[in-house]
């Protein structure tokens, strides 16, 4: 299942998710809204879930890249911790330069 939404609480999506634990879904455009800590918090309720980057307004949000375009802290260590639980790009993203 592929849960397409722009969410501002992790809580709606661990919600969702714990109707039925068997069931796998992707929430995309994770990093697009949602800081790492939320993130992390929706991988250690929900076993099922997998969190997708492909932010389509990354500039919007803060992002999750620093400066030179690699992973800010908090977000490298959830990826660290949890390497099995991401994908990435899923969907393409666009920016207006």
């Amino acid at each position: 299942m592929l849960i397409h939404v722009v969410v501002g609480n992790e809580q709606m999506l661990v919600d969702i998710w714990r109707q039925d634990l068997a069931v796998k879904s992707i929430f995309a455009h994770a990093d697009e809204n949602l800081c790492a800590s939320l993130i992390g918090r929706i991988i250690e309720q929900c076993n099922q879930a997998l969190i997708e980057f492909s932010a389509r307004a990354t500039w919007c949000y803060g992002g999750m890249t620093g400066d030179e375009d690699l992973l800010i802290s908090t977000w490298r260590e959830l990826v660290f911790q949890y390497p099995g639980r991401f994908l990435i790009r899923t969907t393409p993203t666009w920016k207006l330069t």
